[in-house]
C-alpha cells in the first residue's frame, strides 16, 4: 500500500510525462535530413512567446534558490525541474521557411523539426477573422492530409505569403 502515496504516484506519473515528452520532444519530430535548403526566412518569437518562457526561468531560479536555502532536494524537485527543461527545449523552436520547405528549427542544436517540402504542401490560406494565423494542408508519407497551423506575427504576413505564392501553387483564399 505504500505504492499508493501521493507523492509515489505524483513521481510515476511525471516520470512517465518527461519520457513521453522526451520522445517527442527529440525523436519524432527530428528531421534527419542534411541539406534542406538556403535559409529564406526565420521567423521571429512573439511577445507572448518571450514572456512566457522569460516566467519559467524565472520560476525556475527561484525554485532553486528554495531548495538551496530550505536543502530540500527530492526525487520529486528532480522530476519536475527536469520536466519543464524538456518543455522548455520544446517550446523555444523557432519557425523557419528554407528554399525546399518549411518547418521548425531548434533555438539549440540547429536541427530541424517537423520539416515539410514545399511539394507537399496541397493548400495554405490565412484563419477569417485572426489574419495573423496560416492554415496549411500537407500530405505525409502515405498520402493522407494533415492540417497544421502557424501564428505569425503581423509584419511578417507579407513575406510568408510572398513566399507561399512562390512555392506552393495551390492556394484557397
Amino acid at each position: 500500500m505504500k505504492y499508493l502515496y501521493f507523492d509515489n504516484v505524483l513521481k510515476d506519473v511525471l516520470f512517465l510525462a518527461l519520457i513521453v515528452q522526451f520522445f517527442i520532444s527529440f525523436i519524432k519530430g527530428r528531421s534527419f535530413k542534411k541539406d534542406l535548403g538556403k535559409n529564406i526566412l526565420k521567423l521571429k518569437w512573439s511577445t507572448e512567446k518571450r514572456e512566457i518562457l522569460s516566467l519559467i526561468f524565472i520560476g525556475l531560479a527561484v525554485y532553486i534558490v528554495y531548495v538551496l536555502i530550505t536543502g530540500y532536494l527530492s526525487i520529486l524537485s528532480l522530476l519536475i525541474i527536469s520536466y519543464i527543461l524538456v518543455s522548455v527545449y520544446d517550446f523555444s523552436k523557432i519557425k523557419i521557411i528554407t528554399s525546399t520547405g518549411i518547418g521548425e528549427k531548434s533555438f539549440y542544436s540547429g536541427t530541424y523539426y517537423n520539416f515539410i517540402y514545399w511539394k507537399k504542401i496541397v493548400q495554405w490560406k490565412w484563419m477569417e477573422g485572426r489574419g495573423n494565423i496560416l492554415i496549411y494542408k500537407s500530405k505525409d508519407k502515405n498520402g493522407k492530409i494533415k492540417i497544421r497551423d502557424w501564428k505569425v506575427l503581423p509584419s511578417e504576413i507579407k513575406k510568408i505569403e510572398e513566399c507561399f505564392s512562390k512555392n506552393v501553387f495551390i492556394s484557397e483564399d
